[in-house]
């Protein structure tokens, strides 16, 4: 039984793991993430089927409901996330479009580590791919759940970019859930 004394311990012991509290303790991630996998093409980097689970930068200033702004940042070690958001990016949608021609409406920047441990996930040599970056064609998806995103900013999203004798091939995907403003702004 997790948070309990020895004789707990002892009990789920003799009872089994699977008796209710014995279990394993429950995931305790950050309450607003961004669940991203990742490959990047050379070097083969990658976080195969295991996502990072890199926490929301949250700031007192990040609420920009009044001038129709969105900006969440995640990040973890050497990685991290960030998409910005105005005018109608701001909507929930199904298939929002993040590339080269939307930097005004949406840009996605990814930091993505070309060095990643597997077995200790430590990741380090950082670098910066972003939508509005036209030489690498990176292009992303972003579906945006819920009836207001600037108080709950919650979907998926997906990238990717072609390799190129000049350029690194990149995928990334992820879940996200942030809250940008406060209740009652």
């Amino acid at each position: 039984m997790r948070g309990r004394g020895p004789l707990a311990c002892a009990l789920c012991a003799v009872l089994g793991a699977g008796w209710a509290g014995c279990g394993p303790a429950p995931d305790t991630g950050p309450s607003q993430y961004v669940k991203m996998t990742y490959t990047v093409t050379p070097p083969g980097a990658s976080t195969g089927l295991t996502p990072l689970v890199m926490a929301v930068v949250t700031d007192a200033q990040s609420c920009q409901r009044s001038s129709n702004k969105i900006m969440v940042s995640a990040n973890l070690d050497a990685a991290g996330i960030t998409f910005n958001l105005a005018g109608g990016g701001t909507l929930p949608q199904a298939a929002l479009r993040a590339d080269k021609d939307t930097g005004t409406v949406a840009e996605v920047n990814l930091k993505l580590p070309l060095m990643l441990d597997s077995r200790t996930r430590e990741t380090s040599n950082p670098q910066n791919f972003l939508t509005s970056d036209r030489s690498i064609g990176l292009s992303c998806t972003v579906s945006i759940s819920g009836p207001d995103p600037f108080a709950s900013f919650d979907g998926s999203f997906s990238c990717s970019a072609q390799q190129t004798t000049l350029t690194r091939g990149i995928e990334a995907a992820g879940q996200f859930h942030a809250l940008p403003c406060p209740p009652g702004l």
